[in-house]
């Protein structure tokens, strides 16, 4: 089985470990699993990634630059008019569910529009200096999405900038701004839904019907695949291979990541189907964010028919309420239902899938992966990929999960 990791190394970590701490965790992690592709994640200086570099051509393995597009880029510091705007003219985070410690740690997940121009020119050109200076054999993007739930359910309204608006004129010959009465019509009726309304919608499309939002969500789609496309013909040019770390396809609709469509602009995805993590992409906050604002916007709704929906969306029961959520995760066979949600797709043969598994011990993020859950993962995985990629954070993986890997 093929097995990569990342490594990200921020302000923290930096003061937390050693340059010799950081390699023997390299070192473990190739000696007991034999990883084979290591993506990096550090500051926006070529000098700082070129010894870790060094290190992964020494032992045989494969270095990524790990790259964020549209939130927390290395070297590039917010701009909050090139932040998307919702269709209540607001930018940054918003306020229905959002999550409490949003913006409080060393990322922000402010989204710049894929179709601000400037400052997308701004991040390529960091990009490229990496990409150019570095000898990475393969370049892994991040942050290639609008705001999620954990960014307040108002954010998925976005964006509405001048920009978009061009460009959805440019495209569909209409005004952008005629969705947003239809974003309104949408937070309207929620407020009407009872019982039997959320009951009968099975998935997260179903939620946006009665606002007629469809042209909205392809273009949004659209938009973030063509952005996409700026930074994988680029490294494609030069030879590099290109993975993707997406949103799980249960909530990928949330964020406008389209599977099939940016299954065309790389050689492998990642899929974010974490059980417990609690952070943005991690499935129990999601949910939980997306339970907090569906019970403002569907006050007539009760708590049970909100975690039905939930689990209707995620095909896994769910516990029986947010706090359990939170607190427990949700059942790792989720992983297993996604995969196979991604083989419905019939993406491209070529196209590989290395899901993403949760293997640290994270103090930050009070996140504690025991071997019992990473069983459980494997088994739930087993036979259905050639790999997976041992997530998040390289440094925070103990021994001992490396060590099960030799089994």
């Amino acid at each position: 089985m093929h097995i990569h990791t990342q490594l990200f190394l921020g302000h923290q970590e930096q003061q937390e470990f050693s340059a010799h701490e950081v390699r023997q965790k390299i070192l473990n992690a190739k000696k007991f699993a034999n990883i084979q592709r290591l993506m990096i994640w550090t500051d926006d200086r070529p000098e700082t990634y070129q010894p870790l570099v060094a290190l992964c051509r020494e032992h045989e393995i494969q270095p990524y630059l790990w790259f964020p597009v549209l939130a927390d880029i290395p070297g590039y510091p917010s701009q909050e008019q090139m932040m998307v705007l919702n269709h209540e003219q607001q930018r940054g985070y918003g306020h229905l569910g959002r999550w409490e410690k949003l913006g409080a740690g060393e990322e922000q997940f402010l989204f710049l529009c894929p179709n601000t121009r400037p400052a997308l020119a701004d991040v390529f050109e960091i990009y490229k200096t990496l990409v150019g200076q570095v000898d990475f054999d393969g370049v892994f993007l991040d942050r290639v999405r609008y705001p999620s739930c954990a960014n307040g359910f108002e954010s998925l309204f976005t964006c509405f900038c001048d920009a978009c608006q061009q460009r959805f004129a440019e495209l569909y010959d209409e005004p952008l701004d005629e969705y947003i009465p239809g974003i309104r019509v949408l937070l309207d009726r929620l407020q009407q839904f009872n019982d039997h309304d959320l009951e009968q919608c099975m998935q997260l499309d179903d939620l946006w019907g009665c606002g007629d939002l469809d042209q909205f969500f392809v273009f949004r789609a659209h938009n973030i695949t063509c952005a996409v496309k700026i930074f994988t013909e680029y490294a494609g040019l030069q030879g590099k291979q290109i993975g993707l770390d997406l949103f799980t396809p249960s909530l990928s609709p949330f964020v406008s990541q389209d599977y099939r469509l940016l299954s065309a602009c790389c050689d492998w995805i990642k899929p974010m189907s974490y059980c417990h993590a609690i952070g943005p992409a991690g499935v129990p906050l999601e949910i939980a964010c997306l339970l907090r604002a569906l019970h403002s916007l569907c006050p007539k709704v009760s708590d049970s028919q909100r975690i039905a929906f939930c689990a209707r969306i995620l095909n896994v029961p769910l516990p029986e309420t947010e706090e359990l959520i939170l607190q427990r995760g949700i059942p790792e066979t989720f992983v297993a239902h996604e995969l196979e949600k991604i083989r419905s797709f019939a993406l491209p043969e070529k196209i590989e899938i290395y899901p993403g598994v949760e293997m640290v011990k994270h103090p930050h993020f009070d996140l504690n992966i025991d071997q019992q859950i990473l069983e459980k993962y494997l088994a739930a995985i087993a036979g259905k990929v050639d790999g997976f990629v041992a997530s998040w954070n390289l440094l925070y993986i103990p021994d001992e999960h490396w060590k099960l890997m030799e089994q």
